[in-house]
């Protein structure tokens, strides 16, 4: 690596969930598995990483109930060498750790020590993150933020406001009455010297659970700036929003449609 070289990355994908509202699907697969558009979601979330430069590593923390399956799609996958799956030790939605303990399980024990992405399994997007990178390294942490033009869907996303800068001067996880629909979504870049406030923020006894709690507090602590993308995106949580995106990507790869989704 020259001295011009970017820094080098790790990559975290949360895939510890269990995606109850989405069952009997996911009672014996992993809601990142379930197949969207003709490949398993993680796939997707896959294509993206492997676009940008640097990359050290990448983790999937999973939990108890799904680690071998995830182990089994990983022994497939081309970045297998730097390709890591962390059991966290849950075996149902009563005894999760959260988003938030997910990561910090993770930072911990692989010793990440670089600029680290984090960004949830069950998220389907289509912007370059490389271009998400390149602002990072030029500001520091960022994280993804889009116009969602659904008011009242809003309210069970988290709301950002940015400055003339584009730096993050409110975020507001679930809000009861949204003041902009600027939202964010589970995509974030670190950079290096924000990471160890994930293991700061838990230690202070605050929510382990949405990621985006996390973000509501760093950007108190430190600067943190939005990428703001337009283009694809799917929270995936419902049947409704798995049918609407298996079927747009279906439509991409001119697969027939279906009514409604099914294994």
């Amino acid at each position: 690596m020259t001295a011009a070289d970017p820094p080098m990355l790790d990559v975290l994908i949360l895939a510890a969930g269990y995606a109850t509202r989405l069952h009997p699907l996911t009672e014996h697969c992993a809601k990142p598995l379930l197949p969207v558009g003709g490949q398993p979601l993680i796939d997707h979330l896959m294509d993206s990483v492997s676009r940008l430069d640097g990359v050290a590593r990448i983790h999937v923390v999973a939990n108890k109930r799904f680690c071998g399956d995830f182990q089994i799609w990983a022994a497939q996958r081309l970045e297998r060498e730097r390709l890591f799956i962390y059991n966290d030790g849950t075996f149902d939605n009563a005894d999760r750790l959260g988003a938030i303990g997910d990561a910090a399980y993770v930072i911990r024990h692989a010793a990440i020590d670089r600029d680290l992405l984090v960004v949830a399994g069950d998220n389907l997007f289509d912007f370059d993150l490389r271009a998400m990178r390149e602002m990072q390294l030029r500001r520091g942490t960022t994280i993804a933020t889009c116009l969602f033009p659904d008011r009242e869907r809003i309210k069970h996303y988290s709301t950002v406001e940015v400055d003339g800068t584009g730096r993050v001067v409110a975020f507001i996880e679930k809000p009861p009455e949204p003041t902009t629909n600027r939202i964010g979504i589970c995509c974030y870049l670190f950079a290096r010297r924000d990471v160890p406030r994930v293991q700061e923020y838990l230690g202070d006894g605050n929510n382990p659970d949405a990621p985006g709690w996390f973000i509501a507090w760093l950007y108190r602590q430190a600067p943190v700036y939005a990428f703001e993308f337009a283009g694809l995106w799917y929270d995936i949580g419902d049947l409704a929003s798995l049918t609407e995106a298996d079927n747009v990507l279906r439509r991409r790869a001119g697969l027939h449609e279906r009514d409604v989704y099914e294994l």
